[in-house]
């Protein structure tokens, strides 16, 4: 069993009371008074029996003096049954319908509580959350016109969308209010669109429609979608005597204002009542005062301001259509448009709101299409119309415009509330009421044939159905009779009925002949429910159905043709082609099916063929029957008091036949013997199995055995006479009275409610003890968490630290070195700098002295002396070699290791150079001799100038060693620099600790 699903059953009956004596833990069971109907008595004060079964004896009088008494009480409800009977008071009664009675009947027990549509509404919203066999659910509202359907609909409405209000994410306005607004906010405009004033009723509706309120598996509102059936689109060129057109005419005359005349094309406020044809008996009836109510409607829904303009445009249009009038000319058989000015503005103003031209419009209420096939040959020509035709072609454009229009506001309602994910709907039936006029046509005919079908769902469903599961499930029951309206059916629909010969009438290439048709129709159907025409005039052609409700008198006159419904393809080119943008819209489905037909009959060489309107209104009625009986049905009778809707008038014999129509008497009888709530055997120990667990017995006894610790055994001994049982056990089902279904769901929420208490308290400590856990869990992360932190800031501030020392100890170490290195530089710079000075200054004083000397001596001492000279080009030489050496040390090097390497091996290639000299010197003086001797005669011719030129050479060459020797001295100092700095950087790059 899935208990979630049944937690939400909380909300219908809350707090309940159970007695545990009751579920199985008393030692004996204990006799319980089970309803209302086993303490009654004989009645005295028929105000006081709210179920019109528990009436003793149960007669026509006693019914309807226990309806009047309640009625003249102000009660204007009461239960027959299954069935609510509401009488309507012809008066605003506010206090039955605030929300202070919502609450009390959502909250209340329907047992102490008077009986109300907020209980047919609560009763069907507990079913469809219990979630039984069947889970969609219908309210099927029915009665004449004029018994309150249309405001019995719109409370039930109310109901439900404030019963199932939800905003868990606290929006203001909820969604669900927002959606509830949207679906109250389509019934104005339905109404104001679909509703007009007849002979019965000054709001009837003119049309029918079954609205679903769609509940998601939690029971929220989620959305609605509406089903329209047959809207009495005639009444928009026609209406009958003390009637009027729909109500949204007269509330555009009556409360537009200067601006919104002017853009509608309408006329002054006063005027324009007068000068429309379609509008008749414009005095006010109270409904023109609902125009601003409409308006708010349609922009609540999302209709903007802009396609209200287009609508009222539309309506304009409509209205001046009725004032083109036609004269006929009998010499030629053809008509045309009057030519006053008043019919020309009518002309001109429809065609500028429509978006059609002139001339076009002109030519197609003139003349008609024919079109003539001989062969394989199409011929196409025009004819043209006289007068009624070519009125009935004008009116026919109103039909359709206003048709297509009125379409267009339901699937614009249906795209902004409906949704496709609904788990179950509940069904709002209103439906046109029971019509007999005074001229009765095809409207009438198919309002009265829904009710005929609507009063067959019930028979069938409860009233013989019912009766036949008794028998079924081997109950004994005594057959109630009742009176079944299969026969009238029949004759309507049957396979020759009223509708076949129309249909078929409406085959032949032919006008129709009223005479004809009548006597077609009376010679072929049954007579059983029909007879000839005796009501009216001989020379008017109609016949006469017995309905349940009672004899209608339908005409022939134009019956045919407006089961046709015939729309000249001309037409929908004419609109096809308008310039107004919305009027194409509502004209592109014509469009299409047009299309469509002409290309199938080109494709085939046959002719389409079209479905009447009783075809698409039997099918469409035919899906709604379909509906009904896939859903549990709820019903309400709405009882008109009087004919003439008079207030505080009850005419007993107009109430009566009413009752009498409706089955209301068998309902009863069949209410009070029978058992209105079966359930299987499986579907009752699912739900309530939970009030007497653990017992191992079969099926049968295991109900049977709740059922009696419940509600204790039958009291044989004082049993009324006639007094029925408290259940039944069947053969696969359980039978329960109505009151006992309701003591099971309380005692059953009642345990279920204890059940979750426990295991609420249970999941609650459970979960506070998961808490603590998680609690202490966090405390243990979070305090581990913070030491690591704290460790981790420590090691880093320690490591921050031993970089500081490490890198002020490098900067030290490199400084030291740095100063050691340049020290040693300086102190071989300058020992270098003194050796090449003393070198140059003991060179130069030789140079200088032989000079002196060669001056004063002949040109043999002369080359004496130059030969001596050109010895010392060794000495120069090794000088060189020296600076060259000190320049190495110095730019390639990369590190101290390698400088110190390199001063070494300098200052042995210094002295290895100083060991040559001396041997060359040694060596010069030897041969010095010899050479001067032996070359003084080629020496003669060295002149004074080459001395000096080689002395300036020498000079040169000193001067430039001592500037090498100093950038040297620089460049190593820069070097020095740049290592330091190098270290300093890569000290700083150092992560982690490091070691000594």
């Amino acid at each position: 069993m899935d208990f979630w699903r049944y937690i939400d059953i909380y909300r219908i009956i809350p707090n309940p009371i159970i007695d545990l004596g009751l579920l199985g833990y008393a030692k004996k069971p204990v006799k319980k008074a089970t309803s209302i109907q086993n303490d009654m008595k004989i009645e005295t004060c028929p105000l006081s029996v709210q179920d019109l079964k528990n009436l003793r004896p149960l007669s026509d009088e006693n019914v309807l003096q226990c309806l009047k008494a309640r009625y003249e009480a102000g009660e204007v409800y009461s239960k027959a049954g299954i069935t609510l009977i509401v009488v309507n008071p012809f008066r605003s009664v506010p206090e039955l319908y605030n929300s202070r009675q919502v609450m009390r009947y959502h909250t209340g027990n329907s047992e102490e509580l008077p009986p109300h549509i907020f209980a047919i509404s609560d009763k069907a919203y507990s079913t469809m959350m219990l979630g039984l066999s069947v889970t969609n659910q219908s309210i099927i509202v029915s009665g004449e016109s004029g018994a309150g359907k249309t405001w019995t609909t719109r409370c039930l409405m109310k109901y439900l969308t404030s019963l199932a209000e939800y905003n868990p994410s606290g929006f203001s306005p909820s969604p669900v209010h927002c959606i509830e607004k949207r679906i109250l906010d389509s019934n104005p405009i339905l109404e104001a669109f679909g509703n007009a004033t007849t002979q019965r009723n000054n709001n009837s509706s003119r049309f029918g429609k079954y609205i679903k309120l769609q509940f998601d598996r939690s029971g929220f509102i989620i959305g609605a979608s509406i089903q329209t059936y047959l809207l009495e689109k005639t009444r928009v060129v026609h209406q009958g005597q003390k009637e009027r057109n729909f109500h949204i005419f007269y509330q555009m005359m009556e409360s537009a204002t200067l601006e919104e005349r002017a853009t509608w094309g309408l006329p002054p406020q006063g005027k324009g009542e007068t000068s429309f044809a379609f509008l008749p008996n414009t005095g006010s009836m109270g409904e023109e005062s609902s125009f601003i109510s409409t308006r708010e409607a349609m922009k609540s829904v999302g209709i903007s301001e802009k396609q209200q303009e287009k609508i009222f445009k539309i309506l304009s249009g409509i209205l001046y259509l009725g004032n083109i009038s036609f004269l006929e000319d009998d010499d030629t058989e053809s008509c045309d448009i009057d030519e006053s000015t008043h019919v020309q503005e009518a002309l001109q103003m429809c065609c500028s709101l429509l978006g059609l031209k002139t001339e076009a419009f002109s030519n197609y209420m003139l003349t008609r299409r024919i079109s003539a096939s001989h062969g394989r040959r199409k011929s196409v020509f025009m004819k043209p119309c006289l007068g009624p035709e070519a009125s009935s072609r004008r009116d026919c454009v109103a039909k359709l415009l206003y048709s297509r229009l009125f379409n267009w506001l339901v699937a614009f309602l249906n795209k902004h509330t409906s949704t496709n994910h609904s788990n179950a709907f509940i069904g709002l039936l209103d439906i046109y009421g029971f019509e007999s006029f005074f001229s009765n046509s095809l409207e009438q005919l198919c309002i009265n044939y829904a009710n005929e079908k609507l009063q067959q769902h019930f028979v069938s469903h409860f009233l013989k159905a019912e009766q036949d599961e008794y028998k079924q499930e081997g109950l004994a029951w005594e057959f109630c009779n009742f009176t079944d309206n299969q026969p009238c059916l029949d004759v309507i629909e049957g396979r020759i009925s009223i509708f076949s010969l129309l249909n078929e009438e409406c085959k032949l290439n032919r006008p129709s002949d009223p005479k004809a048709l009548q006597e077609k129709i009376l010679s072929n159907v049954s007579r059983q429910c029909m007879s000839a025409k005796v009501k009216t005039s001989p020379q008017r052609a109609g016949f006469i159905v017995k309905h349940y409700a009672g004899d209608v008198e339908y005409g022939t006159v134009g019956l045919s043709e407006k089961n046709k419904d015939y729309i000249p393809p001309e037409l929908t080119e004419l609109l096809a082609a308008s310039k107004n943008l919305f009027v194409r819209t509502l004209l592109r489905g014509d469009s299409l099916t047009q299309k469509k037909q002409t290309s199938d009959a080109g494709s085939t060489n046959t002719k389409v063929t079209v479905k009447t309107v009783i075809s698409k209104f039997k099918n469409s009625l035919d899906d709604l029957m379909k509906t009904l009986r896939n859903t549990t049905p709820h019903y309400i009778r709405c009882i008109k008091p009087n004919y003439q809707c008079a207030l505080d008038v009850f005419d007993s014999e107009f109430v009566a036949n009413q009752l009498r129509a409706c089955g209301v008497m068998e309902t009863i009888a069949i209410s009070r013997a029978g058992y209105p709530h079966k359930i299987s055997f499986r579907e009752f120990l699912g739900l309530y199995q939970v009030l007497l667990p653990n017992l191992q017995l079969p099926a049968t006894e295991y109900c049977e055995r709740i059922m009696e610790n419940l509600f204790g055994l039958d009291d044989k001994e004082n049993q009324l006479p006639g007094e029925k049982s408290q259940f039944k056990i069947g053969r696969t089902k359980m039978f329960l009275q109505e009151t006992q279904l309701e003591q099971l769901h309380r005692k059953r929420n009642h345990l279920l409610n204890a059940s979750a208490t426990s295991i609420q308290r249970c999941w609650r400590k459970y979960r506070h003890e998961q808490y603590k856990k998680r609690r202490q869990w966090a405390a243990v992360v979070i305090q581990s968490v913070f030491r690591g932190w704290r460790c981790r800031l420590e090691i880093q501030k320690q490591n921050e630290a031993a970089r500081v020392i490490q890198h002020a100890m490098l900067m030290y170490c490199i400084r030291k070195e740095q100063e050691r290195l340049e020290a040693d530089l300086e102190t071989e710079l300058m020992e270098l700098e003194e050796s090449a000075q003393s070198e140059l200054d003991s060179s130069t004083e030789v140079a200088c002295a032989d000079l002196q000397m060669m001056t004063n001596i002949n040109l043999t001492s002369l080359s004496q002396t130059g030969a001596r000279l050109c010895l010392y080009a060794p000495v120069f030489t090794s000088v060189c070699v020296r600076n060259s050496s000190v320049e190495s040390t110095s730019p390639k090097q990369t590190n101290l290791e390698d400088e110190i390497d390199g001063d070494e091996e300098n200052e042995a290639s210094d002295e290895k150079a100083e060991n040559q000299r001396l041997l060359l010197e040694e060596d010069e003086e030897e041969d010095e001799g010899l050479e001067i001797n032996s070359n003084s005669d080629s020496d003669e011719s060295i002149n004074e100038s080459d001395i000096a030129i080689n002395v300036t050479q020498e000079e040169q060459k000193a001067g430039a060693y001592v500037t090498s020797s100093s950038a040297n001295l620089n460049f190593i100092k820069n070097r020095t620099t740049e290592l330091a700095l190098g270290a300093v950087v890569v000290g700083l790059l150092l992560k982690g600790p490091i070691k000594f």
